[in-house]
């Protein structure tokens, strides 16, 4: 195999590194209290510091600028590897885990392996002929992206079988609307139910199918082009943007055929990052651990669903016992409705334990906004509710689970 596709891969997963922006964030996210514990990272929960996340931060950004450029590319992966590992898990101990864990095992991969053989500051033009130590780590970013969708396909089918692509996936388009505030999906795809079950059935087939489509040149190509659709797809009508993921099947673009100029590379240190990193994505698939680091089975999706989805709820209380409650979009920031859902199902405690620590923490940090203390009025006290809302195009049902949290108003205007 030529240079070509491992150096592919360099130059986006770099690229997607300088990006990120969990990157970006993640500092921020170190002074807020966790609100749950994903699955082979508790050891950091002490050494989460917003001094050390920034340092952190720093050693992603040279590493992925040093992988960019080619220049001391396999060092500058492997402080990626490093610093990434840490600065990354920060936003995973706040609500649901967030699913780029492939950038982390990429940039593991690249820092054992000879990805400097085109494309870089130094040398533009590729290495002409074929290597061992090029393809070795090819094949198996080729098998990591195959099983990223091979164990949710899995699981759809040993939880529900084909009624997966029945009912289910009707209400859990309409999760999906129901946590994009502003999403105008396509086309109202639920009033074709037919058309949809088909495109269930579809996606449960690409999915079992995935390790099957990377055994040929030609059904690579088009499993990069499937796997393209399937994600313009989702985005079109679950407002399910994945692209940080997608871009990554640059490595399966078939690219001109190497002559046979042997040439040599080392192999042997990406045999072994292989293992370790397949090990852990297949333990993970196979248990399907959904919420984990730095290994997790991605979104599965399995479980059955209704029409009652889980939110949060701040309730303002007068003196006089009336009660209303405050939208739910002045407690999210900006406009991530994603990681509004993920953070208030974790202090819910929909993953683990809950934390009243964490609860008063989300309540000091959302009572100082204008839109807040607008809603709130003369309340003199307010209550954080778990609650359950229809999903439901045009039904607007929300029913109180439990009462988290009752605080005083720090000022009452």
């Amino acid at each position: 195999m030529g240079p070509h596709a491992l150096a592919a891969l360099r130059i986006v997963v770099a690229v997607l590194w300088l990006i990120l922006p969990a990157v970006r964030t993640s500092p921020g996210w170190a002074e807020i209290p966790a609100v749950s514990m994903p699955w082979g990272s508790a050891w950091l929960l002490p050494w989460l510091d917003t001094s050390v996340a920034r340092v952190a931060q720093a050693g992603v950004w040279l590493g992925a600028s040093l992988g960019l450029l080619g220049v001391g590319a396999r060092f500058g992966f492997a402080l990626v590897t490093l610093c990434g590992a840490y600065l990354l898990a920060i936003p995973q101990f706040h609500g649901g885990v967030q699913h780029y864990h492939h950038l982390l095992w990429f940039a593991a991969l690249l820092a054992v392996s000879p990805a400097s053989d085109a494309w870089t500051a130094r040398r533009w033009r590729p290495v002409s002929g074929r290597s061992v130590g090029w393809g070795v780590p090819t094949h198996i970013a080729w098998l990591l992206l195959a099983l990223i969708y091979f164990f949710p396909g899995v699981h759809k089918l040993r939880v529900q079988g084909l009624d997966w692509a029945g009912d289910n996936l009707t209400l859990l388009l309409y999760w999906k609307w129901a946590q994009s505030w502003d999403f105008v999906p396509l086309t109202r795809i639920d009033r074709w139910p037919t058309l949809l079950w088909l495109g269930g059935l579809a996606v449960l087939a690409f999915e079992i199918g995935a390790p099957l489509w990377i055994a040929t040149r030609r059904l690579r190509l088009v499993f990069v082009c499937i796997t393209g659709l399937f994600h313009l797809a989702t985005m079109l009508w679950f407002n399910i943007e994945f692209w940080v993921l997608w871009v990554c099947f640059i490595v399966m673009w078939p690219f001109a055929e190497p002559d046979d100029k042997p040439v040599k590379r080392p192999f042997r240190p990406a045999v072994a990052m292989g293992g370790v990193l397949l090990g852990g994505v297949l333990l993970s698939g196979l248990t399907a651990t959904t919420q984990g680091w730095p290994f997790a089975c991605y979104p599965t999706f399995e479980q059955p669903i209704d029409e009652w989805m889980p939110s949060l709820e701040i309730v303002g209380i007068d003196a006089e016992g009336d009660e209303w409650p405050v939208p739910e979009r002045a407690l999210a920031d900006a406009q991530h409705s994603q990681a509004f859902y993920s953070e208030v199902w974790g202090l819910s405690g929909l993953y683990g334990t809950r934390s009243d620590i964490a609860v008063e923490h989300f309540w000091r940090r959302v009572e100082p906004r204008e839109d807040v203390q607008a809603v709130l009025g003369d309340a003199e006290t307010v209550e954080l509710q778990a609650v359950v809302r229809s999903v439901r195009p045009g039904v607007e049902d929300t029913r109180s689970v439990r009462v988290l949290g009752t605080f005083e108003r720090a000022a009452v205007p």
